[in-house]
C-alpha cells in the first residue's frame, strides 16, 4: 500500500480523480503511524478537499475546473468525503451533502451499459452508507437493468454493491 501511495504522490497530474486517489491512500493508511509524515497526509487531504470544493456544482464533480460533471467521479468524491467523516477527520458536511445530492441525481440509469449500471450501483452504495434510504433507487436500477437487457450485472461488482446497500439498510433497521 505504501508503494501505491508513493506512486500516487509522484503522479504529475492534478485532476480531481488523481487528487482524491492520492488522498484516499493517505486516509486509509492513517491508522499505521510512520508510513507517512503527517504534513504529507494533511497536504494530500487538503488538496483533494480543495479540488472537490472548486470543481463541485449542483450537478456533480468534474475532473478539471469548469469541466462537465462526471457521475463516477461524483460518487468517488462522495465516497472520499464520507470516508473522511467516518475517520473522524471532520469533513465538510455541507460539501458532503451537496455532492451526495448530485450523486442521487446521477443514479437513475440513462444508458444500457453495464458500466453505467455499475456507476449507479456505486452511487447507491455511497448514499446508503451516508444514511439515506435507497430502497426505491435499488428497485429502479434493477428494473432499468432488466428493461434495458443489461447482461452480466449479477456476476459483476454491481450486484455486490446493491447487496451491500440492502444489507446496510437492513442492519440500520435492526439497530
Amino acid at each position: 500500500a505504501k508503494g501505491l501511495a508513493a506512486y500516487l504522490d509522484a503522479y504529475p497530474y492534478g485532476c480531481t480523480e488523481q487528487l482524491i486517489s492520492r488522498a484516499f491512500a493517505h486516509l486509509v493508511l492513517r491508522p499505521f503511524p510512520g508510513l507517512f509524515a503527517d504534513k504529507d497526509s494533511e497536504k494530500a487531504l487538503g488538496e483533494a478537499l480543495g479540488a472537490i470544493r472548486e470543481r463541485a456544482s449542483y450537478m456533480g464533480v468534474s475532473l478539471w475546473p469548469g469541466g462537465q460533471p462526471d457521475a463516477l467521479l461524483t460518487a468517488y468524491a462522495a465516497d472520499f468525503l464520507l470516508s473522511m467523516r467516518e475517520a473522524g477527520l471532520g469533513a465538510d458536511d455541507g460539501l458532503l451533502d451537496m455532492v451526495c445530492n448530485a450523486v442521487e441525481r446521477h443514479v437513475p440509469l440513462n444508458s444500457a451499459s453495464l458500466a453505467a449500471a455499475r456507476t449507479s450501483a456505486y452511487g447507491i452504495w455511497v448514499l446508503t452508507r451516508e444514511g439515506r434510504i435507497t430502497t426505491r433507487l435499488i428497485e429502479e436500477l434493477q428494473t432499468a437493468m432488466k428493461e434495458r437487457g443489461i447482461k452480466g450485472w449479477k456476476k459483476d461488482v454491481t450486484s455486490v454493491l446493491l447487496a451491500a446497500s440492502q444489507r446496510q439498510m437492513l442492519m440500520r433497521k435492526t439497530l
